[in-house]
C-alpha cells in the first residue's frame, strides 16, 4: 500500500486531499498542529519537536507528501511581520523534519498571491510572470517555494487561485454570494460587477494534482480553472442554479483588481480538462445538499 502524508490535513484542501487518496486505497496519514499526540492516522505536532515527529513517521515508506500547512491571517493583519515569521517557521520545521524521510514526491501548495493578487490586476499570469510581493503572506509563500524546491528536487509547486467547495472556512466572495442567494437576499456588487476572478472547484484540485503526480515533470504550476468570470456573471449563475429570488444590487464603489490566470502549463502536462464555474457551482450545490441531509 502506498503512503501519503498530508501536512495541514485539517484544512479545507487537506481534508479533501486526504479523503481523495483514502478512497483510492492509499495509506493516508494526516499531520495537524496541536500537542504531540497520535490518534489512529492523525498526528498532532507542536511543530517544534522534530525528533518526536520523526519517530512517528519512521515507518512511512517513501511517501507522497502534500504540504498545505500555513498561517492564513485575517485580511487586516496580512502585512504584519509576524505572518511571515510564522509561515517561515512552519516551512523550516517541515524541511528539517522531512529531510531524512526521502519522500517519493512533494507537493507544495502556494498561491497566486505571489503575483500580487489583491494589489494589482493579473492579466493571464503564467509561471514566468513577475513575482510581486506586497504583503507578509505572499513573502512567506515565496520563501516556501524557494526552500522546498532547493531541498526537494522531486517537488511540485502549485500556485492556487480561489478554491471553493464544501468545508471552506475562509469564506470569500463566492461563498457570500451563495449564502445570500440561499436566503433570497439581495446580492451587492461593487461598480457594475465587471471584475473577473478565476475560481477552481475542490474536486478539480484533487484530480488535476493526482494527474500531475503521474508525471515526473517537477516544477512550478498555476492551479486555476482557466475560466475567469465576472462578479455579475457569477451572481447570475448562482441565482439560477440555486433557484433564488435574490436580486443583484450595485454599490457605487470602485471595483477591485481583475484576475485571469493561465493554467496552460498544467493542462499541457496532464491533459486534464477543468470544469468551468457553472459546472463547479452545480457540483457545489449538490455537495451542500448532501451535507445538509447528513
Amino acid at each position: 500500500m502506498k503512503d501519503v502524508l498530508v501536512v495541514g490535513g485539517r484544512g479545507f484542501i487537506g481534508t479533501h486531499i486526504s479523503r481523495y487518496y483514502s478512497a483510492m486505497g492509499y495509506n493516508v496519514l494526516r499531520l495537524e498542529r496541536g500537542q504531540n499526540l497520535r490518534v489512529d492516522n492523525v498526528i498532532y505536532s507542536d511543530y517544534q519537536d522534530a525528533n518526536w515527529l520523526k519517530g512517528q513517521l519512521r515507518l512511512l515508506n517513501n511517501p507522497i507528501v502534500f504540504h498545505m500547512a500555513a498561517y492564513i491571517p485575517p485580511r487586516e493583519k496580512i502585512t504584519e511581520r509576524c505572518v511571515f515569521e510564522e509561515n517561515k517557521k512552519i516551512i523550516d520545521f517541515f524541511c528539517h523534519t522531512f529531510r531524512d524521510l526521502t519522500p517519493k514526491k512533494v507537493v507544495y501548495f502556494s498561491s497566486i498571491a505571489v503575483y500580487g493578487y489583491g494589489y494589482r490586476s493579473l492579466d493571464w499570469v503564467n509561471e514566468n510572470s513577475e513575482i510581486y510581493i506586497q504583503d507578509a503572506y505572499a513573502e512567506g509563500k515565496v520563501y516556501g517555494e524557494e526552500k522546498i524546491r532547493a531541498m526537494f528536487s522531486n517537488s511540485y509547486i502549485l500556485r492556487l487561485s480561489s478554491p471553493f467547495g464544501v468545508g471552506r472556512r475562509n469564506t470569500g466572495i463566492l461563498e457570500r454570494i451563495v449564502a445570500s442567494a440561499q436566503q433570497n437576499q439581495n446580492i451587492c456588487l461593487h461598480g457594475r460587477g465587471n471584475r473577473t476572478q478565476d475560481f477552481i472547484y475542490i474536486n478539480d484540485i484533487c484530480q488535476s494534482t493526482d494527474k500531475l503526480l503521474a508525471s515526473a515533470q517537477f516544477g512550478v504550476y498555476n492551479l486555476a480553472s482557466g475560466f475567469p468570470c465576472t462578479m455579475k456573471q457569477l451572481a447570475e449563475m448562482v441565482i439560477d442554479i440555486f433557484s433564488s429570488k435574490s436580486l443583484i444590487a450595485f454599490r457605487v464603489l470602485p471595483e477591485t483588481d481583475f484576475v485571469t490566470v493561465s493554467n496552460q502549463k498544467l493542462r499541457n502536462t496532464t491533459g486534464f480538462c477543468f470544469m468551468d464555474i457553472k459546472e463547479g457551482l452545480n457540483h457545489y450545490k449538490n455537495a451542500l445538499a448532501v451535507r445538509g441531509s447528513e
